[in-house]
């Protein structure tokens, strides 16, 4: 914020909202000034994505050289108390002759009004309607204590009917942030009102819907679509924000549409929060990100993603969210746990690892003790596999959940093809398993195929998590990469390990520990398998 007067350290900053003061100043703001010993008026004007500041006035200013207010607060009456420490040093600490010489102000407009501030005594259709009150204490307090009685089936019908009928939008948006804290926005609910004429309920929309992490398909293409198409740049702020949080695969469609407004070059914001959107794009996905760069229409964007690519990946660290691990995972619905060490050899190769086999000596792996320290099998990327014949217990239909885990060790990343790490009935849809796509990312293939980030040199922990009749899960390193919809897996041909061999989708690389459970491994269970 900028003042009249050089050297500044603001503080205690509050917008006048409520009715005890004058019409007039409903929405000024209200900031301290230690330096000067006082209180300032600021006032923020719209500009592009956001607002900026500027000094308005002298408030109230104190004739004592003493005076450090730095706390303000509105009471339920309207009155603003300021705290005063009172010491003639304006930083670092008080006088020791000060240090009981502290005083709190009260500034009021007129005479001060009784109120009720012991809201917890009203029944909760009361603390409904007081989130239409004039004075913002009252608002506020009666959605915390909304939130503390928990979700109410009353208190959300009343709240959707402010926030669709009600013509004032900050009465709207309070409604969707008290139903928000009572547990009762719902996708149907948020999804219709990023279609509001208002772009601060659209905008609000976007970010409950992002609060998890993730969003459903549906979702994700109603922002693509207004990526393109919402004329308010506001909106559009709101979606690169929201995309830092999803997953780095599922963010492509909507970022092409961010960066397709020239008229966001210059914005003091949107720039900067696009860029930190699409950056973890780069090193998992360097010919998206070279799309991006030639479809932007923002400068910046475009410099940008041109000096990370060039700077190269590195470690190409993996985003999304990661749970904390379990203490172990348990055995319930395991198939299989295949062990380097448990590999049957014959002359140098690998002929047997579990029920998974080989009978063709040129088409062995061979087993590697050297791969980054760990003891793995190895497959040469030309026609090595193992394989098993399919069987009920690892066949699963959309319905049913299981998880696939797998440690893998490249030493460079294939490009150009499909690799598979293990897979199921490739020759005979419907299939699952995990591979390496032709971009190098990493991908839960069979159905609708769920990729997720670069596949990158060295040891990485996969794994394919099938949540029955509900979602597909991704996960490297412990890491929610990437999800889609449950589909069949059902098909009649073999399981296979090192590639598919009916479509010569051969790895080129080291396999570990290999893990098939008729269950689906929560978030803590699979960071406990990506820790071993």
């Amino acid at each position: 914020l900028k003042g009249r007067k050089g050297g500044h350290a603001h503080g205690g900053a509050r917008f006048v909202l409520n009715d005890a003061w004058p019409a007039e100043w409903r929405g000024r703001f209200l900031v301290g000034t230690i330096h000067h010993h006082g209180m300032y008026t600021e006032a923020f004007e719209r500009k592009g994505s956001g607002y900026t500041g500027k000094h308005v006035d002298d408030f109230m200013m104190a004739n004592d050289p003493m005076y450090l207010g730095f706390n303000h607060e509105f009471g339920p009456d309207g009155g603003l108390y300021v705290i005063d420490w009172y010491d003639p040093r304006p930083c670092h600490g008080q006088t020791p002759e000060h240090i009981n010489t502290g005083r709190i102000y009260k500034i009021t407009y007129g005479d001060s009004k009784k109120v009720e501030v012991d809201l917890s005594k009203l029944p909760s259709g009361d603390l409904v309607k007081l989130q239409t009150s004039a004075n913002d204490w009252y608002v506020r307090h009666a959605r915390r204590i909304l939130q503390e009685r928990g979700a109410n089936p009353d208190v959300h019908r009343e709240l959707v009917s402010i926030l669709k009928d009600d013509p004032k939008v900050e009465h709207k948006l309070r409604a969707l942030w008290a139903l928000h804290a009572t547990e009762g926005t719902t996708e149907t609910v948020l999804s219709d009102l990023l279609k509001s004429e208002h772009e601060y309920v659209r905008c609000w929309a976007i970010q409950l819907l992002c609060e998890g992490g993730n969003v459903s398909d549906a979702v994700r293409q109603q922002f693509a679509l207004m990526a393109k198409e919402d004329g308010s740049a506001a909106v559009r702020l709101h979606l690169a924000a929201a995309m830092q949080r999803v997953p780095v695969a599922a963010r492509a469609e909507v970022l092409e549409g961010l960066v397709s407004h020239g008229e966001d070059a210059d914005d003091h914001n949107l720039p900067l929060m696009i860029w930190y959107a699409v950056e973890p794009i780069v090193p998992a996905n360097a010919a998206l990100a070279l799309q991006l760069a030639q479809k932007s229409k923002i400068p910046k964007v475009r410099e940008f993603i041109i000096r990370r690519s060039v700077a190269g990946s590195g470690a190409a660290a993996i985003t999304g969210p990661k749970a904390a691990p379990a203490a172990s995972v348990a055995e319930t619905g395991l198939v299989f746990d295949l062990k380097p060490s448990a590999a049957t050899q014959e002359a140098g190769v690998v002929s047997a690892w579990g029920k998974f086999s080989q009978s063709t000596q040129a088409a062995k792996p061979k087993l590697n003790e050297k791969a980054g320290g760990r003891a793995a099998v190895w497959f040469d990327g030309k026609s090595n596999h193992l394989a098993m014949p399919s069987t009920p217990e690892t066949s699963f239909k959309a319905a049913d959940s299981f998880t696939l885990s797998a440690w893998v060790h490249l030493t460079d990343v294939p490009q150009g093809s499909w690799r598979g790490i293990v897979t199921k009935s490739r020759s005979a849809a419907p299939w699952y398993g995990l591979w390496i796509e032709p971009e190098g990312r990493w991908a839960f293939g069979g159905g609708s195929n769920v990729t997720g980030c670069a596949a990158i040199e060295g040891w990485q922990h996969v794994c394919a998590v099938q949540e029955g009749g509900k979602a597909r899960k991704l996960y490297v390193n412990g890491h929610l990469v990437g999800s889609g919809a449950a589909a069949d897996g059902d098909g009649s041909g073999d399981l296979w390990i090192g590639g598919a061999a009916a479509t010569k989708e051969y790895l080129g690389g080291s396999i570990g520990e290999v893990r098939l459970y008729r269950r689906a491994l929560d978030a803590s269970e699979v960071s406990f398998l990506a820790e071993k």
